[in-house]
């Protein structure tokens, strides 16, 4: 799988955590999308977003 679809897929996976309220793994999700692919502006901006706690 290319990394950018890998990348989609973990920012996929962590909006659906983050909708069953599993805010933790939500957030490694994100992380680690952001970690495969550093210019992921909606992984960064999910991952920004729940750490400052803003719904």
């Amino acid at each position: 799988m290319p990394r950018e679809q890998l990348a989609i897929a973990y920012n996929n996976r962590g909006v659906v955590l983050e909708a069953m309220n599993r805010r933790s793994g939500a957030l490694e999700s994100y992380k680690k999308a952001v970690e495969i692919q550093p210019d992921y502006a909606e992984a960064k901006s999910n991952r920004d977003r729940l750490l400052a706690g803003t719904p």
